[in-house]
């Protein structure tokens, strides 16, 4: 999530300006009041449920969690080189 967000209107200078747009707060589109109102770029993929998504947020819980196992595994280099080598 964006450190900055608009929601409803939308105020002047409000960018990412010199930065660049990956920097520009993250704006919901539309009146929030409206009864139909929904976030823009917030919903699922065509094809894709609730239970696909919790599936896969499983599956990348379980690879970051290997991926540190195995970081805080693996030796150091310094402490794999033959005496005397740098």
């Amino acid at each position: 999530m964006p450190v900055a967000s608009s929601v409803g209107l939308v105020p002047g200078y409000n960018s990412g300006a010199y930065l660049g747009t990956s920097y520009n707060p993250f704006q919901t589109g539309g009146d929030p009041n409206n009864p139909a109102f929904s976030v823009q770029n917030l919903t699922l993929p065509g094809g894709v449920n609730l239970g696909q998504l919790e599936d896969r947020r499983k599956l990348l819980g379980s690879f970051d969690r290997s991926a540190a196992t195995s970081t805080a595994a693996a030796p150091s280099p310094r402490s794999t080189s033959p005496a005397g080598s740098v």
